[in-house]
């Protein structure tokens, strides 16, 4: 096969990948289709029965007529007598520049996945380089293990910056009432924590190894490094150990802070 670098790699043989192909099998094959559906199907139903648990609930305390906005305005009288309820009014303006800010900072978190990209890529290019033969032959594993932990502390710091970012952008957008308030933080957290999470993901999962060209015609950074490839056992495995890296550092981390931090 094909050399995997410019320099110092050298032609490999397929047979290289039968380990790695037997691995990749017991997490790629028609035993993930079923677990897939049946994921599906107990979902649907857990959430069929919340709703008639809440249902019920709803029936027996006669709360059918329940208003978050009322309820929120009833307990500012009941705990201020002079409590004058401001009449509301949407804003045009607000409303454009949080969604401008919104964009920007989703642009934002995609620049960081880009950057995140070019890590790897040049991680790769700078360790099948390198003078020990073992870090040589596994420069691409090693770039992907690298490119997790700095993807864990992107995740780590973007959840706080998000988290800043939404509450001032829900100030800026001055809300009808608490609940709508509650709303829309939730929204542009979920938002901005997808882009954050899986972006990075997203890339390995259905870009990583297609867009990098032939032999002969590979598509470089700068003109000057090729795109990564995924491993030669497929691109499931390079999707394995960035996820498996991320959620044993976010556990084990999340866990000492717990037992050390009162």
């Amino acid at each position: 096969m094909c050399p995997q670098c410019d320099k110092r790699c050298k032609v490999w043989q397929l047979s290289d990948t039968c380990l790695y192909a037997k691995v990749n099998l017991l997490f790629d094959n028609e035993g993930t289709v079923a677990f897939a559906m049946f994921m599906a199907v107990w979902a649907t139903i857990f959430l069929e029965f919340w709703k008639r648990h809440r249902a019920y609930f709803v029936c027996q305390w006669k709360v059918f007529d329940w208003c978050e906005d009322e309820e929120e305005l009833i307990l500012e009288i009941v705990n201020n007598p002079n409590c004058n309820p401001k009449e509301y009014r949407h804003s045009y303006r607000r409303s454009t520049l949080v969604l401008i800010l919104v964009t920007l900072m989703l642009l934002l978190i995609i620049g960081l996945t880009h950057a995140l990209v070019v890590f790897r890529v040049i991680a790769t290019v700078l360790l099948s380089e390198a003078k020990w033969e073992f870090l040589r032959d596994h420069a691409n594993t090693a770039a992907v293990m690298m490119g997790a932990v700095l993807h864990y502390l992107t995740i780590t710091i973007m959840t706080r910056v998000n988290r800043k970012v939404a509450l001032k952008l829900c100030d800026i957008e001055k809300t009808r009432s608490l609940a709508a308030t509650e709303r829309s933080f939730t929204v542009k957290m979920f938002t901005f924590q997808f882009f954050t999470l899986f972006s990075s993901l997203i890339y390995v999962a259905f870009f990583l190894g297609r867009i990098n060209g032939r032999p002969g015609s590979y598509v470089r950074i700068a003109g000057k490094w090729r795109l990564e490839e995924c491993h030669p056992s497929g691109c499931l495995t390079d999707l394995f150990i960035q996820m498996a890296i991320i959620m044993v550092l976010k556990q084990t981390i999340n866990n000492i802070f717990e037992f050390i931090v009162p």
